[in-house]
């Protein structure tokens, strides 16, 4: 692509004027924009993250503490793996592993997290409903 192509089509893009820039300035455009776009996923993991411990925080008080400590824990295990993809995202010079275990920990156990506390508020919720 010209550099007037790459900046046509990364001003469609939600990409900042910043990020453009670094883009259309890269020796080598594809790895620069894989980088953010990463980087950018990265970011909105960390705000969902944030948001949610305030959902969490505001809406504690109509949930008992066990669903509680559930919510608590599944947005705990998403933070434990965010940062860690964030540290390698910065780092990657430093070995994968380096960094800890929360990516595998949620790949190994998110997706079972997810459905017992599914289940868990669905009981909460339609306990008095017949199966």
């Amino acid at each position: 692509m010209s550099a007037a192509e790459i900046e046509a089509y990364l001003g469609t893009t939600e990409f900042s004027k910043g990020q453009i820039e670094q883009i259309a300035q890269a020796a080598d455009h594809n790895d620069m924009y894989v980088k953010v776009v990463i980087f950018r996923q990265i970011a909105e993991a960390a705000f969902k993250i944030f948001d949610a411990r305030l959902l969490l925080r505001k809406q504690r008080i109509f949930m008992p503490a066990a669903i509680h400590d559930r919510f608590q824990s599944l947005i705990d295990m998403l933070s434990a793996a965010q940062v860690e993809r964030e540290l390698q995202h910065q780092h990657p010079n430093i070995p994968r592993n380096s960094w800890g275990k929360g990516i595998t920990t949620y790949h190994a156990e998110g997706n079972k997290a997810y459905d017992e506390l599914a289940a868990a508020v669905n009981e909460r919720l339609f306990r008095t409903e017949p199966d």
